[in-house]
Parts: structure tokens; C-alpha cells; sequence
């Protein structure tokens, strides 16, 4: 008979416990604490600190690349390029009469 102390092995136990048991489940209970062990450690190498299947999101968010300084001027540039045209739009409409905004509607014919 093996003694092990509970208190290693569950979390919520406050004080040392020892208890014997089985050759069995002394086996059973060394092989789990060594395959967390190794998880850990793997976890830790591949810092691999969440699941892809945790949430929907996840796996998104994980392949999602960053943008480009470069990249961030020109979305810049033609986000202040659309503005420049709809603030155009805008006026040259202000000072349209009140038939040119209907000049370009579609007219059907008759023949």
C-alpha cells in the first residue's frame, strides 16, 4: 500500500490528508499528475494559452493579420478621399436646380 497526500491532489483540501491506497490507483494517480505536467509544458512551449475551439471567434481573431504601416496610410488616404467627394456631392447637389437632380432618373418612352 502506497500513502499519498490529498492535499496535491485536490485543490480545495486546505490541510495535509494522508491516506493509503491501492498499487493500482497510486499508478493511475502518478500517470495523470505527469500527463498535466507535460500538457503544461507543452502549452507553455507552443504558448499556445487558449483553445481554437473555445469560443467562434477565436480562430479568426488567431489568423487574422495585422495590417501594414503602409497599408494603414493608403486606407487612411482613400477614407479622406471618399470624404472629399461625398462633402463634393454634397454642394455641387446644394446648388443644383430643381429639375437637374431628376435629369439623370430614367425616362421611359413611349413610341
Amino acid at each position: 500500500m502506497k500513502v499519498i497526500n490529498l492535499r496535491l491532489h485536490y485543490p480545495h483540501c486546505q490541510q495535509d490528508k494522508l491516506v493509503e491506497v491501492s498499487e493500482e490507483v497510486f499508478d493511475v494517480l502518478c500517470q495523470s499528475v505527469r500527463e498535466m505536467r507535460n500538457y503544461e509544458r507543452r502549452k507553455r512551449y507552443h504558448q499556445a494559452f487558449y483553445s481554437l475551439d473555445a469560443y467562434n471567434w477565436t480562430e479568426n481573431y488567431a489568423l487574422e493579420h495585422s495590417l501594414s504601416p503602409e497599408q494603414l496610410v493608403m486606407l487612411a488616404e482613400e477614407q479622406a478621399e471618399r470624404d472629399r467627394l461625398a462633402a463634393a456631392l454634397r454642394e455641387a447637389l446644394a446648388h443644383a436646380t430643381p429639375t437637374q437632380p431628376n435629369a439623370s432618373a430614367p425616362t421611359t418612352w413611349e413610341g
